[in-house]
């Protein structure tokens, strides 16, 4: 439950989605889906781009666990996509 007076949940809708489906969505977007029941496979992939002028900051700390799991961001990989590495220390984990 989103505790947020910037939060308007009366403008909130339900999406189900069909077996092989995806939704695609911003990251600032409020999302969240009741547990799976199912006894199937529940997967989920979150792809985050940033220019390649960016540091990422591998000194951030460990978020929380109320995701489920632990981000530890020293040693997240990044992979550089196109163009070169500008900030000069973002591949040292990871692939160029």
């Amino acid at each position: 439950m989103v505790d947020d007076e910037r939060v308007d949940l009366g403008k909130n809708c339900s999406l189900e989605l069909d077996p092989g489906s995806f939704s695609l969505h911003d990251v600032h977007l409020i999302h969240g889906s009741s547990p799976n029941i199912s006894g199937k496979r529940r997967a989920g992939v979150a792809i985050r781009y940033m220019p390649a002028t960016s540091h990422f900051n591998r000194e951030l700390k460990e978020t929380g666990k109320d995701s489920g799991y632990l981000v530890n961001y020293s040693e997240r990989p990044l992979w550089l996509l196109r163009g070169e590495d500008k900030a000069g220390n973002n591949l040292e984990i990871g692939h160029s």
